[in-house]
């Protein structure tokens, strides 16, 4: 019985290679390079490496900015380079919010994870424009790096962990901009933001990386498992810092002669009272944009 079972699976595992050939061989000038895989598998086996963002680092050096490759029955493409992913975003079949899990867990608002955010992504280029934000970030960063090359230099016979450190004044920049504070490196709260980020960024668990792009599965694991309930405490946790600094920085706030993006949203919301607007208070939007902002950075 075992010899007939060996000699049936490795009979399947030949068609499905010689099936993988034979669709490689069709391919045209149309299509962008495909991914040597197995079919029907394909990428699925992505989720499961040690380190997913350096697989597909490894991909768009082998296949280009853009390859495609399967995930069951439907089709996959990569887009492994900056122009590569301006240019998809041009294409209306490539738009829209993407059904992942942390879009449902955040209600699917902001400006990253909302479908139809176009009234908040012109407020935010308006007042980046209008308070020379753009100006004071290309300031602001610079600062940080050379605070952040300082910390390095003061350390550089220890052990030092440099994306950490560098994500602690890259977070501190974004600060800066929204709510006009810079918080000391050792900050609990900036510490914590990282940790959180870090752990949303890497999905270092297989089965969370799955759930988190395919949700529909986080139904039949365990929220720990699934990342459900860290990502619920990460959208909580977030909300909760952002709305602090806000509330913080409303205590010195002059209504309609903002000194940061965070006195410009409130204006807004304070002057808005058509209740189909999202600035309109009842939408509570506020706070998720900026979320978005300091989750970007």
């Amino acid at each position: 019985m075992i010899p007939w079972t060996v000699t049936v699976l490795l009979c399947v595992i030949l068609f499905l290679f010689k099936l993988e050939k034979k669709t490689t061989a069709k391919q045209d000038g149309l299509y962008p390079p495909q991914v040597r895989s197995i079919p029907f598998i394909g990428g699925f086996l992505w989720f499961f490496t040690k380190n997913m963002s350096k697989t597909f680092m490894d991909i768009g050096k082998e296949y280009g900015p853009i390859a495609r490759t399967y995930m069951g029955w439907n089709e996959l493409i990569v887009l492994n380079s900056p122009n590569s992913v301006k240019e998809a975003g041009k294409v209306a079949a490539l738009g829209g919010q993407a059904d992942l899990l942390i879009t449902r867990v955040m209600n699917g608002k902001g400006i990253i994870w909302a479908d139809d955010a176009k009234e908040q992504r012109k407020f935010v280029l308006k007042n980046f424009k209008h308070l020379e934000i753009s100006k004071e970030l290309e300031s602001t960063i610079l600062d940080e790096v050379t605070r952040f090359f300082d910390r390095l230099k003061a350390h550089e016979n220890d052990v030092f962990d440099f994306k950490h450190a560098f994500g602690i004044h890259t977070v501190n920049a974004m600060f800066q901009i929204l709510f006009g504070v810079r918080l000391p490196p050792n900050d609990p709260e900036v510490q914590h933001i990282l940790d959180q980020l870090e752990i949303l960024a890497e999905l270092r668990n297989p089965i969370m990386r799955l759930c988190f792009y395919f949700p529909s599965l986080a139904d039949w694991f365990p929220s720990s498992l699934s990342g459900k309930a860290f990502l619920e405490k990460f959208a909580s946790d977030f909300y909760k810092s952002v709305k602090r600094n806000m509330e913080i920085n409303q205590k010195s706030r002059t209504e309609k002669l903002p000194r940061n993006f965070s006195d410009a949203i409130m204006d807004k919301v304070a002057e808005t009272s058509d209740e189909s607007s999202v600035f309109h208070a009842s939408h509570d939007e506020s706070i998720p944009i900026i979320i978005d902002m300091i989750a970007a950075a």
